[in-house]
């Protein structure tokens, strides 16, 4: 899901682009609760650092929607 609505708050990718999510409905005993996975791990240090970063999926969302699947919970 893209969040065309996000730019105008200033919520974008690297790259300027809006940012996406994934919705996947509970089921079953976990019906009504949430999982919110936000991916961590960068920091960047220079600008080089950020246009690199800027072309990987963790900085734009051009490549499409990463689909994150968590098992077991």
């Amino acid at each position: 899901m893209i969040i065309e609505t996000a730019v105008a708050r200033g919520a974008v990718c690297l790259d300027g682009k809006p940012p996406s999510y994934n919705f996947f409905e509970g089921s079953g005993t976990g019906f009504n609760n949430w999982i919110v996975y936000l991916e961590g791990g960068g920091w960047c240090t220079s600008k080089d650092d950020y246009l690199l970063r800027s072309q990987t999926y963790t900085g734009t969302t051009y490549r499409g929607v990463l689909t994150l699947i968590i098992w077991n919970i």
